[in-house]
């Protein structure tokens, strides 16, 4: 039997990068890498063949791709152009039990956001108790210099810098879907930064227990029980060394380690969310959109997406 083509467009890029070193890893797949001097005619023979296509594109050319895009083409978006999109699926297995049927039937699926991908996982679970309580939320997230992509690497290969905030406005890209995904019935305060390392994001919510009426001993229940089989890890932790080396210690891997941090009284926490910007936070979260777009059972399955 024939193996199925994944087109990459966009194979240059910092995501495009690292999405063709994890498929090349792979026997079981054909990889076809499509760039800017790849001839029209070239282009269109790949695409009218593939089983996928990839866009790792900025967003108004993933737009434009989508809509010369031959008929039949299922395409994964990894920009941002196509989040929260009529007809997408967005390509978050874990935010529900039928997320990953639904990805594995779409013909246009969105890759998450890298800090939406964190803000939701840790939202998600109480959102009926933040809708009740109308409650103000906030997000502070951190990530690597390598999640602003080329630009931001060859900033802080000029300038390095230990942390920066960003998106000071509150109007980052990743809030729309923050807010849809997460079902919250208001607009988050998002703030942003990125730090003076390669790889790696920590996404934290402060959330007063008293306010929502939630004990601690439900909130650990609620994240256990919503994401059991899949590869986020759940657990209490005071240890702020534990979030060090789980922000920069989960390169190439695509778990997601989420810790509550309750306060001496339990009447309010922090949860955090951690793990590799460029792996669950992009390309290896689309690997395993593409490997459920193929057929597979992943990332349930409890690997990084590689052959074994």
């Amino acid at each position: 039997m024939a193996k199925p083509l994944v087109a990459v467009d966009g194979a240059s890029g910092t995501v495009g990068l690292t999405l063709m070193a994890r498929l090349a890893g792979r026997d079981d797949i054909e990889v076809t890498p499509l760039g800017s001097k790849t001839p029209a005619d070239e282009r269109q023979a790949v695409l009218e063949r593939a089983s996928v296509a990839v866009l790792c594109l900025p967003e108004a050319a993933a737009r434009a791709a989508v809509a010369s895009a031959p008929k039949g083409l299922r395409i994964l978006d990894a920009s941002p152009a196509h989040r929260t999109a009529e007809g997408w699926v967005y390509g978050l297995p874990e935010l529900s039990k039928d997320q990953p049927g639904a990805i594995r039937h779409a013909d246009r699926v969105a890759n998450p956001g890298c800090y939406a991908t964190g803000a939701i996982l840790l939202l998600r679970p109480f959102a009926k108790e933040l809708a009740d309580a109308d409650y103000p939320v906030s997000v502070t997230a951190v990530g690597g210099y390598t999640s602003g992509g080329k630009k931001m690497i060859e900033a802080f290969a000029a300038d390095p810098f230990g942390y920066r905030l960003y998106g000071l406005d509150l109007n980052h890209r990743h809030v729309p879907e923050i807010v849809r995904f997460a079902q919250l019935k208001s607009t988050p305060v998002f703030m942003p930064a990125v730090a003076g390392y390669a790889r790696g994001t920590l996404v934290q919510v402060p959330l007063h227990l008293t306010a929502l009426g939630l004990r601690l001993e439900e909130v650990v229940e609620r994240l256990q029980g919503a994401y059991r089989l899949t590869r986020v890890h759940v657990d209490v932790d005071t240890d702020t060394r534990h979030l060090d080396a789980r922000c920069t210690g989960t390169n190439d891997e695509d778990g997601v380690f989420v810790s509550v941090h309750p306060s001496v009284d339990s009447s309010c926490l922090v949860l955090s969310a951690a793990f590799d910007n460029l792996g669950k936070g992009a390309a290896g979260a689309a690997l395993n959109n593409v490997l459920l777009m193929l057929g597979s059972s992943l990332p349930f399955a409890g690997t990084n997406g590689r052959r074994s």
